[in-house]
């Protein structure tokens, strides 16, 4: 393994920049790059400075183990708006991956019922409530034409 298997495995499928929550972010360019990887690997990088980075772990056991969801490759990562959270989205998946970047690499949710379970990039995207008291609905497409609709009110996904 090149690097002596140290740091990301896998062909780069995706990349999303953190978005600047603040004046002082934006202008001191503190906000991290997120990569996943076909061979399930999500990593972040610095993307204020010299693009060092900040950790990187493997999703399969969260998607397989812990939330039951399957998956074959990441296909998408979308931030919050606030930046915290990181959505993980995968080819042949029934659900999106939740993880809080705060506590690097802990999963937080998942969101169940995608049936997305072919290798087609699906879209996920997320959108902000209009009240800006940090509501946020997660909208994803699936192969059954059905767009699905997940809200977060703050004390969870409903």
């Amino acid at each position: 393994m090149k690097g002596g298997g140290v740091g990301m495995r896998g062909i780069v499928s995706c990349l999303s920049l953190q978005p600047a929550y603040s004046t002082a972010d934006a202008t001191s360019g503190s906000s991290l790059l997120a990569a996943g990887t076909w061979t399930r690997w999500v990593s972040l990088y610095d993307a204020g400075g010299l693009g060092g980075t900040v950790a990187n772990w493997s999703i399969a056991s969260a998607a397989d183990d812990a939330a039951k969801i399957s998956g074959a490759g990441v296909s998408q990562v979308l931030w919050s708006p606030c930046g915290s959270y990181l959505f993980v989205v995968e080819r042949k998946s029934r659900g999106v991956l939740v993880y809080d970047v705060r506590v690097t690499g802990r999963l937080v949710a998942w969101l169940e019922g995608r049936k997305a379970e072919t290798n087609q990039r699906l879209g996920v995207d997320i959108f902000s409530g209009a009240s800006g008291n940090g509501e946020l609905e997660i909208w994803a497409g699936g192969m059954d034409g059905i767009v699905r609709l997940w809200k977060w009110s703050g004390g969870g996904f409903e």
